[in-house]
């Protein structure tokens, strides 16, 4: 829609752009907080680093870790790109769970017995006493992988044949 030398100036006119940067903003300023605390938390005895997706970005050897802005970007991308396989793997479960309801009562059986030992609350620890589910969940990945997926088959078709032609 614009000529190259007039994009930098032309893209504060296009609405979604706009929309975008205001994102992007509001993800670094609802970040840096947090970062702050943890920076000031880090020169304190007995600190033990959280093991989130925030560290994991921190811990790249070529991002500044003081650019909140770009956490927040990585932040938006890691959200963005994960809700599609969990969502895919959340409805491939379902699915599974309807297909074989003979699981149904095995696995709600695990759960409440690992709720009934944490308290009632999830936590890590119990989360990974859930071996049932766990072995459930992986058979789902197993059959049902994003990549063997036709949408998933067709779009890596498509891309292929965008930069080489076709076959």
């Amino acid at each position: 829609m614009f000529p190259s030398f007039l994009r930098p100036i032309g893209s504060y006119f296009i609405p979604e752009i706009k929309k975008c940067l205001n994102q992007n903003a509001r993800a670094r300023d609802l970040l840096t907080p947090i970062i702050k605390e943890r920076e000031e938390a880090e020169n304190k005895p007995g600190y033990e680093k959280p093991n989130d997706a925030i560290e994991w970005v921190r811990d790249l050897p070529e991002v500044n870790k003081k650019d909140y802005g770009y956490q927040g970007i990585a932040q938006l991308a890691i959200g963005a790109v994960s809700i599609h396989t969990v969502t895919q793997l959340t409805t491939n479960t379902i699915f599974n769970l309807a297909t074989y309801p003979e699981y149904v009562p095995i696995l709600r059986d695990e759960i409440d017995t690992v709720l009934a030992e944490s308290g009632g609350e999830f936590t890590l620890e119990s989360m990974s006493k859930l071996k049932k589910l766990d072995s459930f969940l992986k058979e789902t990945l197993r059959f049902n992988t994003p990549t063997t997926s036709k949408h998933f088959q067709t779009s890596i078709h498509k891309i292929s044949s965008d930069f080489h032609g076709p076959d």
